[in-house]
């Protein structure tokens, strides 16, 4: 099962350019950038910290639909059943 786990840059006032471009954005927990950010321009007074999120998604919605897309492909599936001719030279008109 994929671990959709973030990590938001909670930035502290006053704060780097490098932390300021981070601040509303959510990472995965594996691709979460180490603090100090490497572009600080203050990195021995960084008062930056993380804040976890049991998903990246900013809210609690699912946009997905239960059952669309599995119905959708069933009927589009349905749909495509065309009697179609035979290609074989050895057949003729099946």
């Amino acid at each position: 099962m994929p671990d959709f786990r973030a990590i938001s840059v909670i930035v502290s006032d006053p704060c780097c350019a490098a932390a300021q471009k981070l601040k509303y954005q959510r990472h995965l927990v594996m691709k979460t950038p180490k603090l100090p950010l490497p572009d600080c321009t203050m990195p021995q007074g960084c008062k930056c910290r993380y804040q976890k999120h049991s998903d990246r998604r900013e809210t609690d919605e699912d946009r997905r639909l239960v059952g669309s897309t599995m119905n959708s492909i069933w009927n589009a599936e349905a749909a495509n059943r065309r009697k179609m001719r035979s290609k074989r030279s050895g057949d003729k008109d099946k």
